[in-house]
């Protein structure tokens, strides 16, 4: 999925209940992390959080 269509969904019902999609904040945590960590900026893996769903909406709905 595109940024742009995720952007889309903000707001849309998904079975029940409105989506809310808001601009990630990683520049700014990832240029607070290096001025904490002296530069040394780490390369993990990206992580989306996706809470407060309705217990019947399954891993496949979301992609």
């Amino acid at each position: 999925m595109s940024v742009l269509m995720a952007i889309s969904l903000s707001g849309q019902p998904l079975p029940g209940q409105a989506v809310m999609v808001k601009p990630s904040e990683a520049e700014k945590n990832l240029a607070q992390a290096n001025v904490t960590s002296g530069g040394a900026a780490s390369g993990g893996a990206r992580k989306l959080y996706v809470g407060n769903l309705h217990s019947n909406i399954t891993e496949d709905q979301l992609r």
